[in-house]
């Protein structure tokens, strides 16, 4: 993994990111893009049809399934044609999540993740789509933060569980986002008042300002499109790489079969916020 000297001249060439502005957030793509320049560290749209850019510099990454045989059946991670949020492609995580409450299961599902010597201060983005709504008995985890123990022990034994944004149903049938960490002096953060809804059947951005340290003035920022909701300082990391992974990890469902859509992610200098413009951190 490559350590972050300096700001800026410490990436080389970086992509343009393009996002959908107006109309073009749309399931069937987008026809106005906007170019954001050169904050962006990595970034990814699925429109090479695969998952090359997970595996691609800098750092490493790849993609992961949890399942038992007694479990989620058949959870599956491909690159589809059936949504998007920009372009022709997303990612899709599906399952048969009908594990019993959590013990020594494992959830069901699967997901995506990078791990790197990103920058201490930096912005983690990713677009999601959930075709229906689903009833909870526990949180769906769809972006996590996990702390990297040991970069050469692989993508179980290297790592702690640390912080995850969750999908949990209320009681009128709407779906909320909960901030869950595994740490027992922290657990899960009081919801936002009001409660932040999570749209059905259309786009919604979660973006994450993370700073990763092992003192307290480490810190999470999440937006729910565009809204601030959470925001925690605590120490967020055990060491100087970052292991982030947008996901769908699932344990009880109603209904039982489980799909998310994720795409247009990035991990950026700056915000890329809903509408593609960057913010400068204050």
């Amino acid at each position: 993994m490559r350590a972050w000297s300096r700001r800026r001249a410490s990436f080389g060439s970086v992509r343009r990111w393009w996002v959908c502005v107006g109309a073009g957030l749309l399931a069937t793509g987008c026809n106005r893009p906007l170019g954001l320049g050169t904050d962006i560290i990595w970034s990814t749209d699925f429109e090479t049809g695969d998952l090359s850019a997970w595996s691609a510099p800098p750092g490493t990454g790849g993609s992961y399934l949890s399942f038992t045989d007694a479990g989620a059946l058949n959870p599956s991670l491909t690159v589809s044609s059936e949504q998007a949020h920009s372009g022709h492609y997303s990612l899709k995580v599906a399952s048969s999540a009908s594990l019993p409450e959590p013990g020594t299961l494992p959830p069901g599902g699967g997901g995506v993740y990078k791990e790197g010597l990103f920058p201490q201060d930096a912005y983690y983005s990713a677009w999601y789509y959930i075709p229906q709504a689903y009833v909870t008995t526990t949180n769906w985890n769809i972006l996590r933060f996990r702390g990297v123990v040991d970069s050469d022990s692989g993508v179980d034994g290297g790592l702690s569980d640390l912080l995850d944004v969750s999908l949990v149903s209320q009681p009128d049938g709407s779906m909320t986002l909960y901030l869950v960490d595994a740490r027992h002096q922290y657990l899960t953060s009081p919801l936002p008042d009001p409660v932040p809804i999570v749209p059905v059947g259309s786009w919604f951005q979660i973006e994450c300002f993370y700073r990763n340290t092992t003192d307290p003035s480490g810190r999470l920022t999440v937006w729910l499109d565009g809204a601030q909701i959470y925001d925690v300082e605590r120490p967020t990391g055990p060491s100087a790489a970052v292991y982030f992974t947008p996901c769908s990890l699932v344990y009880n469902l109603v209904p039982t079969d489980a799909a998310l859509y994720i795409d247009d992610v990035a991990i950026s200098f700056t915000r890329v916020t809903p509408g593609g413009v960057f913010v400068v951190p204050q």
